[in-house]
C-alpha cells in the first residue's frame, strides 16, 4: 500500500500516483520543516508536480499537514459560500472578493478558513444563498 502523503493509504486507487522515488522525496522535503522551509507557493509547486494532485489539494496540504497559518483556497466552493454569506453578498463569493477579503486576515488566513469552514459545518451558511453574515446590523429600535 501507498504511504505517502498524498495518497490514500488504505485506497488501492491512490497507489497508482505513488511510488519509492515519490515517498522518499517528498518525505525528505516535507519532514520536520527546517529554519529555511519552503514558501507556500514553492511547496505548491512541488506537490502539484504529483499526478492527481493540483492546487486545492496542495493547499490543504499546506494547511491541515504542514500547519501553514496563512493559506486561503480560493478555489474552495465552501469557503466562497461562507464567505459569500460573511460579506453579505447574496450569493458565494468568486475568489477574487475572497482574495480582497482576505487581505484583511492576513498573516492568518488559515485560522480565518477554519471559522468560515465552521460557520457550513454549523449550518449558519443558508443553501439558499440569503445574505446573512457577520457584521453588526441596526435594528428598528435603534
Amino acid at each position: 500500500m501507498a504511504e505517502c502523503a498524498f495518497c490514500l493509504n488504505d485506497a488501492p486507487e491512490g497507489a497508482e500516483f505513488c511510488g519509492d522515488d515519490c515517498r522518499e522525496k517528498y518525505t525528505d522535503l516535507f519532514g520536520p520543516p527546517p529554519e529555511d522551509a519552503l514558501e507556500d507557493e514553492a511547496v505548491i509547486a512541488e506537490v502539484t508536480r504529483v499526478k492527481g494532485v493540483g492546487r486545492w489539494t496542495a493547499e490543504m496540504f499546506l494547511l491541515f499537514s504542514l500547519a501553514r497559518p496563512d493559506v486561503l483556497a480560493l478555489d474552495d466552493g465552501g469557503l466562497l459560500r461562507a464567505a459569500g454569506w460573511a460579506l453579505e453578498l447574496g450569493r458565494p463569493a468568486t475568489g477574487a472578493e475572497l482574495a480582497t477579503a482576505g487581505e484583511a486576515w492576513r498573516p492568518y488566513r488559515s485560522v480565518a478558513s477554519l471559522y468560515l469552514w465552521a460557520c457550513l459545518d454549523r449550518r449558519l451558511v443558508p443553501r439558499n444563498g440569503a445574505p446573512g453574515g457577520l457584521t453588526p446590523r441596526e435594528t428598528a429600535a435603534d
